[in-house]
């Protein structure tokens, strides 16, 4: 039995629970499986979440230089059945965490009127880059209109964000009666490579302090009324396969070397990105579907959820 422990900077973020059983603690921070909804996060101040998850103009060329074609065939897989969904590419749509506006850009192409949210300055240089229409600054000052969007997408973002039920609560607001809420690409908690390396490379606080199952994330849907159309688990450990074949081959650069590496080839990619829908070859189509698969046998990396607001 896992020792129970008594919360010490944030309430369980579903349930405002102030007790949870101890798994492990990362960077000096314990994460917790509320004992009564078993939900697991961190437990970790406010203010230490918003510093980590502040990203600079650099982070920006950082993506770029490693966003690969096969993440913008994945988008635009999702993309299509949003369209399939609503039978037309005439739709609004708002991307709460939208970073390197990536995402924004293939739904722009397709023809969907195309919004995003972030906090991060790097987000506003995304939309002077490639002309979106993003507003950076927290969700809860935006001056979107209640009941206006047909589709709210989040990729990779909920796992960093410290008051889940808040926004989830006014991402809902922002949805159209009938309109889809999608989450994806949260990390999977029960990934295999947790649960026999304790691999956590990627997934640790102050950057993320939430970590989904599929059941925790039925569980959101239905504390908002929101109505669950499908949840799934897909993709594979690219990064810990990766990390451990470099670990043995890796060269010894500085961090800072790293860094300015990354920004330089960032810089290079710009161009590419603008006519990203050139670059996308049935190939990495192929690749974004077999990704996008893996995981329905066994739990997959991340985990992608569909629901409509009634």
């Amino acid at each position: 039995m896992k020792q129970v422990k008594n919360i010490s900077f944030r309430k369980c973020p579903f349930c405002d629970n102030q007790k949870g059983r101890f798994i492990i603690n990362l960077n000096n921070t314990d994460l917790l499986r509320c004992e009564n909804c078993s939900m697991v996060f961190a437990d970790i101040p406010k203010q230490n979440v918003l510093e980590k998850n502040i990203y600079d103009l650099d982070t920006f060329y950082r993506y770029l230089q490693k966003e690969h074609l096969i993440t913008a065939a994945y988008y635009d897989q999702i993309l299509n059945k949003i369209i399939r969904h609503f039978k037309t590419p005439k739709l609004k749509l708002l991307e709460f965490g939208c970073g390197s506006g990536q995402f924004l850009l293939r739904a722009k192409r397709k023809g969907i009127e195309a919004y995003g949210s972030d906090f991060s300055p790097y987000s506003e240089l995304a939309g002077k880059e490639f002309n979106l229409n993003i507003e950076t600054k927290n969700i809860f000052e935006t001056e979107y209109s209640e009941n206006s969007f047909d589709v709210v997408f989040s990729h990779a973002t909920y796992e960093h964000i410290y008051e889940v039920n808040a926004v989830t609560e006014k991402l809902k607001q922002l949805l159209k009666p009938n309109g889809l809420m999608i989450i994806s690409g949260v990390p999977d908690f029960n990934l295999l490579s947790r649960r026999w390396f304790n691999n956590y490379h990627v997934n640790k606080p102050p950057g993320h302090v939430n970590y989904f199952e599929k059941k925790t994330i039925r569980k959101l849907f239905d504390n908002h009324n929101l109505t669950t159309l499908n949840i799934s688990s897909y993709g594979i450990d690219i990064w810990f396969i990766k990390s451990k074949i470099l670990s043995i081959f890796r060269k010894k650069n500085t961090p800072k070397n790293i860094q300015e590496n990354q920004i330089s080839k960032g810089k290079k990619n710009i161009g590419k990105f603008k006519n990203a829908t050139q670059n996308i070859k049935f190939l990495h189509k192929v690749l974004a579907l077999l990704y996008r698969s893996i995981g329905f046998i066994i739990p997959g990396k991340s985990i992608e959820a569909w629901a409509i607001k009634k």
